[in-house]
């Protein structure tokens, strides 16, 4: 069984860069979101989910601080 599904993701000008992994899966899929500050200094980045797939998923963490030009993997369980 496979299912997709659409989203919108909303990034403000803070210098973040994001991007989820695999963007396709089934229920037991282990997806991650990777966060990059492409920013000049480090930050902390509030993250949430939203839209149908915020009812059944879940954060690893719900903030990131990093450094600026690091990144770090969250995972996300369905």
């Amino acid at each position: 069984m496979q299912a997709q599904t659409v989203g919108t993701l909303t990034v403000l000008g803070n210098g973040v860069h994001v991007a989820l992994s695999p963007t396709v899966g089934t229920p037991s899929t282990l997806f991650s979101l990777t966060v990059t500050n492409t920013g000049q200094v480090g930050d902390t980045f509030d993250l949430t989910l939203a839209g149908p797939v915020g009812l059944f998923a879940t954060l690893g963490t719900s903030t990131v601080t990093l450094a600026a030009g690091a990144s770090q993997m969250v995972p996300i369980t369905l």
